[in-house]
């Protein structure tokens, strides 16, 4: 016979609410390699209805932004990969001891505090690109932010075990992107029945075909294999008492994406985006020369 379970005891009233919240208070453990993916949450018709097909450079530039701004605010942020409306952004603690996650790694407040970051940037955004667009005036401020759609993001956070997966993570990204862009650009000039039961391949080569219009030539590498999101050193000036100084300042910025499928595209990826950082040389070295993707 199983012993009587005895309840916990509590002081106090907020002892024990306190308790129940603390159970689901769960952390990403030091030490980790951790990524988080933010969503577009059902921004397919809003988007479509707003953008440009099959790729609209105020959109890019605009989920450019919001990464670059999202990385800016999350500690521990080391770079972000954007595809469509999908962010994904690697963080760590690990390339220093000194080093902490953003809010200690509570899982509660990444889930919370990241999309916030995301969802309140873009649609600031999203509101000033069409007050300056359709130069509309203060008065009719109010009746446009109440009838603009509301962007919003969601947001999964996880650890991997090694900067190895973590590679793996942004190539399978890239990957769904390369995918999305193919699908993208024959549909906005093929009809649906043209593309019906084809491959992503088979719809280039189609859209080539009766067209003209070749993916690996007519779309720029940032439309093709997603924008990486990363820190670089910009020179700056400023006038101190009359005399005019220099100094560089770590800047978010966007790049287009190189392509990791291949052998270049994997070295770039070990050389610029792992490399600058002090994690342990054991996690590094296995990148070099392996085989990436499936095992």
């Amino acid at each position: 016979m199983e012993p009587e379970r005895k309840e916990p005891e509590f002081a106090t009233l907020e002892e024990r609410m306190l308790s129940y919240r603390a159970e689901f208070d769960l952390r990403i453990p030091r030490q980790s390699y951790a990524l988080c993916m933010l969503d577009g949450r059902s921004f397919s018709h809003m988007v479509k209805k707003r953008y440009k097909r099959p790729f609209d450079d105020n959109f890019i530039k605009l989920m450019n932004d919001t990464a670059a701004y999202v990385c800016s605010q999350v500690q521990g942020a080391k770079f972000a990969f954007v595809q469509s409306d999908e962010i994904s952004i690697f963080f760590t603690d690990k390339d220093a001891p000194e080093s902490t996650l953003f809010y200690d790694g509570r899982i509660v407040k990444l889930l919370s505090i990241i999309p916030a970051i995301a969802t309140s940037y873009f649609n600031k955004h999203v509101l000033d690109d069409k007050l300056a667009i359709e130069n509309i005036s203060a008065s009719d401020l109010k009746q446009i932010v109440e009838s603009e759609p509301m962007y919003q993001f969601d947001c999964k956070v996880w650890t991997v075990p090694s900067l190895y997966e973590v590679m793996n993570w942004f190539l399978y990204r890239q990957r769904d992107c390369m995918k999305n862009s193919k699908g993208q650009a024959a549909q906005a000039y093929l009809s649906h029945k043209q593309l019906l039961n084809l491959t992503s391949d088979e719809q280039i080569a189609l859209l080539k075909e009766e067209k003209n219009i070749d993916w690996f030539t007519n779309f720029n590498d940032g439309e093709k294999y997603g924008r990486f999101i990363y820190k670089e050193k910009e020179l700056h000036s400023r006038e101190i008492k009359g005399e005019m100084i220099e100094y560089e300042r770590s800047v978010w910025k966007s790049h287009y994406g190189h392509n990791l499928n291949t052998d270049d595209g994997k070295k770039w990826f070990v050389e610029n985006m792992i490399a600058p950082f002090s994690f342990p040389e054991e996690d590094k070295l296995p990148l070099i020369n392996r085989e990436y993707g499936e095992r």
